[in-house]
């Protein structure tokens, strides 16, 4: 019912911006640019993932493993490091290795560390499987979201006529 009512959102908010507005939040001529659709899908993919493994790796502590809830807590303490480092890390790297290799680090991050967590067992010790799949999903958010914001903003070109198009590319 949620994913609806959102879906209806967008489509209420693309409406809105095409049609009444008269200086419109998005300008709907940066989706022309021919790498930002798949840009913000693949994204919107990978936020999806870490969310659905924060959610689990909670759950899967509290309720199968029998955490307490500062414990429960404590388990997404590396991912949380891990991605204030990535973050840092991703945008002193982009011009040393490239943006495409970054991003493709952050998404097989990700994959590691869901097939990390999808084979843990019940009864394993934290830091022999979700430990170090915390630390890889902590890899992976981050390196694609700075990277996919700096590829962006390079792609979408300066428009004088509406000089916030780059800046609103690359937050969305």
């Amino acid at each position: 019912m949620i994913l609806i009512v959102a879906a209806l959102h967008v489509g209420a908010f693309w409406f809105w911006e095409t049609r009444f507005a008269l200086h419109p939040l998005m300008p709907m001529s940066i989706w022309k640019h021919k790498c930002y659709p798949p840009l913000i899908a693949v994204m919107f993919l990978t936020h999806m993932g870490l969310g659905i493994f924060l959610w689990h790796l909670s759950l899967f502590g509290n309720s199968v493993r029998g955490y307490g809830a500062i414990a429960t807590g404590g388990q997404l303490v590396p991912t949380a490091i891990m991605g204030c480092l990535m973050t840092i890390a991703a945008g002193v790297l982009v011009s040393r290795i490239g943006a495409k290799w970054i991003f493709h680090m952050g998404l097989t991050n990700g994959v590691i560390a869901l097939v990390i967590f999808a084979t843990m067992p019940a009864q394993q010790i934290y830091w022999a499987q979700a430990f170090v799949a915390a630390i890889f999903m902590g890899l992976d958010a981050d390196l694609v979201h700075t990277t996919g914001q700096i590829v962006v903003f390079a792609a979408v070109p300066f428009d004088p006529e509406n000089p916030r198009a780059q800046g609103v590319a690359a937050t969305l």
